[in-house]
């Protein structure tokens, strides 16, 4: 091998390692949505994996009518939950550390058997799961079911309707505006007279 063929060869030796080290660096960031070097696509064998591809709305969106299909509930309700409870985000934490895309709390996960609320198949297909219960809780009720899926159905049973909370009335407003199939609330009736018995003279 000649002097210059023997520099090209390091040459393309070198280059190669490069790929490879910035693949490596990406997997280990676990960063999805970066582009993986062309060097890496061709090689084979060994045990390294692309990283799964970011959950878009797409993605999410079919994933709700998948758990909508299975536990008979309407996709367009599981999707106005979604975008109430964490604006279709997959890592949403709210204040109280209710997490993922339809805000699980830890006890209400662990009750669904959802181990890492993070993932969204997981976290959709409990918090359906969930909202099918109080569905049926409340005899196909949505906004019951809604109260009982933001305050809780121990509130929703206390106070015998959707509890009197700024933040599950505001809930329930929002999800309106989304969700054309949850009913307005029925107006109070007004106060009755007092009707005062006859005097007799």
């Amino acid at each position: 091998m000649s002097p210059v063929e023997r520099r090209l060869h390091r040459g393309r030796v070198v280059l190669a390692f490069v790929a490879l080290a910035g693949v490596s660096v990406a997997l280990v960031r676990g960063d999805a949505v970066r582009p993986v070097p062309s060097a890496f696509v061709s090689l084979k064998g060994g045990d390294i994996s692309l990283p799964a591809p970011p959950w878009g709305r797409g993605r999410i969106q079919a994933l709700i009518r998948e758990a909508a299909s299975e536990y008979g509930v309407d996709p367009a309700l599981v999707r106005a939950v979604v975008w109430v409870e964490s604006g279709y985000d997959p890592y949403a934490v709210s204040p109280r550390g209710a997490r993922g895309l339809m805000q699980l709390t830890e006890d209400t996960a662990r009750e669904l058997g959802v181990s890492n609320p993070f993932d969204p198949r997981q976290n959709v297909f409990g918090g359906v799961k969930y909202l099918s219960r109080m569905l049926k809780l409340h005899d196909g009720d949505v906004a019951l079911a809604l109260a009982s899926y933001n305050a809780g159905p121990e509130a929703v049973r206390r106070f015998g309707g959707v509890p009197p909370f700024e933040q599950t009335q505001g809930y329930l407003v929002k999800i309106r505006r989304r969700f054309r199939g949850l009913p307005e609330p029925a107006p109070l009736a007004p106060p009755q007279a007092e009707v005062l018995p006859a005097v007799m003279d």
